[in-house]
């Protein structure tokens, strides 16, 4: 049987602190660091409307990120370090993506050239007239770096016509 030292049967808080630093260091956690983790929160959405283009043309659902502008610019800017978007070797280093009722529509992934962010960023998932309209719009931030995503929903009104 191990023998266990007295002074950590005495102080049993400390060899428990120590193993919270040992843990919070090896992932990342260094607090001692100046740089600290860019905010990626949860998209606040308005929905626009929908907006026809006639026969054969599908509809665009509109809506709009309304908190776009809180961002940070390098979450948004040009990531050649990461794969490319299709052709686009200049993708963003997150991408906006758009599901209609859980199925992807449509993303954004180019990058932004320069800040400042815009406050808001209008979005559209586009849909065949012939097909159901969706019930809900899910818009998910998708931050490839860290491969953390957040997203929001949104109810699409089929009777709220685009301005």
């Amino acid at each position: 049987m191990r023998q266990v030292p007295r002074a950590s049967l005495a102080r049993p808080w400390l060899a428990v602190l120590a193993t919270v630093i040992a843990t919070v260091t090896a992932c990342g956690g260094d607090t001692t660091s100046p740089e600290q983790p860019l905010s990626l929160h949860a998209p606040e959405l308005r929905y626009l409307g929908r907006e026809t283009y006639g026969s054969g043309v599908p509809d665009a659902l509109r809506l709009e990120l309304t908190n776009f502008g809180e961002y940070a610019y390098e979450l948004f800017a040009e990531a050649p370090e990461l794969p490319p978007c299709g052709q686009n070797e200049r993708a963003a280093r997150t991408w906006i993506r758009l599901f209609a009722d859980g199925t992807l529509n449509y993303g954004y992934c180019a990058g932004v050239p320069a800040p400042p962010l815009p406050d808001t960023r209008r979005l559209a998932v586009f849909r065949d007239p012939s097909d159901p309209m969706p019930s809900v719009i899910t818009v998910e931030l998708w931050d490839r770096a860290t491969d953390r995503r957040v997203s929001a929903d949104i109810a699409v009104d089929p009777d709220l016509a685009y301005p």
